[in-house]
């Protein structure tokens, strides 16, 4: 709201609202304190643990949380390093959905030129099964819980290591689609090798010159539209390669197809890149908060 009018705004009951007393504490520290394992462990350990847990007194709850406050200044220099980090984080995602919309509207002015075909006839689902038994506990796993909705940047994964049961190997650069529920729209470019859930299909172009026309129509809402109409299962549909196969598209010469895919290439590896940054930014800050939050690491120069 604008005006002068203050915001006024409403918490879910599983929420609390916590008002810094800004003479003590600075609420940027305050945030990063309730974010590291300490802060953590603080508001968990009254939690009750039937049924879903939660916290069932959270004013009294904070209320007996004792945080040991360093000086204001210090406060605001240690929220100051690891607000830079997150803002770095935060402005390689803002610039991945900067670069993705370039791809895009780049995928869309050359889509129509061409005769028809069929996504098969410039795509492939490799197929490389593989058994549990056989992946190392720290190859990365990507999972439908770790992409996201209609993006293509895929900065989350975790190991295999708790892995039961068949996955399927994919390699960097490889386009990963959710075959479960595809109205979910979970669509993205693997930024590295590794393994993934069988309700993913791992696809690629036969020839690198279709990437930017493989990936652009696999991201697509009518290639989306089309897969959710063909899934069969009621309650969990599910799309298969043969449905995303068929599906027809103005085919391109190849040389304009390796014009697309040279504008787009470049951009998905800037993607990548920013993906890997984030992650090694992320750790850093996770690295950081619980040293600088005890006093293991002081900031120099910051004057009380």
């Amino acid at each position: 709201m604008t005006g002068g009018t203050k915001a006024h705004y409403m918490l879910s009951t599983s929420l609390m609202k916590l008002t810094a007393n800004r003479e003590a504490a600075d609420p940027l520290f305050l945030f990063y304190y309730f974010r590291s394992p300490l802060g953590r462990h603080e508001l968990l350990k009254n939690a009750s643990q039937v049924g879903t847990p939660g916290i069932a007194t959270p004013l009294a709850s904070l209320r007996a949380i004792s945080v040991t406050l360093p000086p204001l200044p210090e406060q605001r220099a240690i929220a100051g390093v690891l607000g830079a980090l997150d803002d770095k984080i935060e402005l390689n995602r803002r610039m991945n959905e900067t670069l993705e919309a370039i791809a895009k509207a780049e995928f869309r002015r050359m889509m129509e030129e061409g005769g028809p075909g069929t996504l098969g006839e410039i795509a492939e689902n490799p197929k490389r099964a593989v058994d549990p038994s056989e992946i190392d506990a720290s190859t990365p796993y990507i999972g439908l819980e770790h992409m996201p909705r209609r993006c293509i940047a895929l900065g989350e994964w975790g190991t295999a290591g708790d892995l039961e049961s068949g996955k399927a190997r994919f390699q960097r650069g490889e386009i990963l689609f959710g075959k479960l529920r595809p109205y979910f729209h979970k669509v993205g470019v693997a930024p590295l090798d590794g393994v993934c859930s069988t309700d993913i299909l791992t696809i690629a172009p036969k020839k690198p010159a279709w990437f930017g026309l493989v990936l652009g129509h696999l991201s697509s809402k009518e290639l989306i539209d089309h897969t959710d109409a063909c899934s069969t299962g009621t309650k969990m549909p599910r799309a298969s390669w043969a449905d995303i196969a068929r599906y027809e598209i103005a085919l391109p010469p190849e040389p304009v197809a390796a014009k697309l895919t040279g504008v787009v290439q470049p951009l998905v590896e800037r993607i990548i890149a920013n993906i890997h940054e984030s992650r090694t930014l992320a750790a850093l800050r996770d690295a950081l908060l619980p040293k600088l939050l005890s006093g293991q690491i002081r900031i120099q120069g910051v004057k009380a």
